[in-house]
C-alpha cells in the first residue's frame, strides 16, 4: 500500500464530527457518539436517508387509485396521463381505464 493511499484512509477515519469538531466523527451523519446521543443536535443534521427520494415514493399498491380515463393505451396523451397519475402520487393505472380493442 503506498504512502498516499494510508493517507487517504486516514483522513477519511478520523473526520472530526460535523459538529463539535473535536472527535473523530463516526456516526451516522457525520457526528461523534456524544453528538449523535443528543436529540436536538442529530436533527440539525440531516440523515443520507432523508434526502434519498426513493424512500419517499409510496409503493404501487399503496398510492391512491386515480379517476378511470378515457384515452386509449399506446396514445401520447395516456402518456401524458400517467405522468400527471405520478407527479399527483396515484396509482398509474385504473382497472376502469379504456382498452385497446384488440387487448
Amino acid at each position: 500500500m503506498s504512502l498516499k493511499t494510508k493517507a487517504a484512509r486516514s483522513a477519511r477515519k478520523y473526520q472530526p464530527c460535523q459538529h463539535c469538531h473535536n472527535k473523530p466523527g463516526s456516526r451516522p451523519r457525520k457526528l461523534c457518539v456524544d453528538c449523535h446521543a443528543d436529540l436536538s443536535i442529530r436533527k440539525q443534521y440531516p440523515s443520507r436517508a432523508d434526502s434519498r427520494d426513493v424512500l419517499k415514493v409510496l409503493p404501487e399498491h399503496l398510492r391512491p387509485l386515480p379517476q378511470p380515463t378515457q384515452v386509449l393505451p399506446g396514445t401520447p396523451e395516456y402518456l401524458d396521463v400517467l405522468r400527471a397519475r405520478h407527479l399527483a402520487g396515484e396509482q398509474l393505472w385504473h382497472p376502469d381505464d379504456a382498452k385497446r380493442s384488440d387487448d
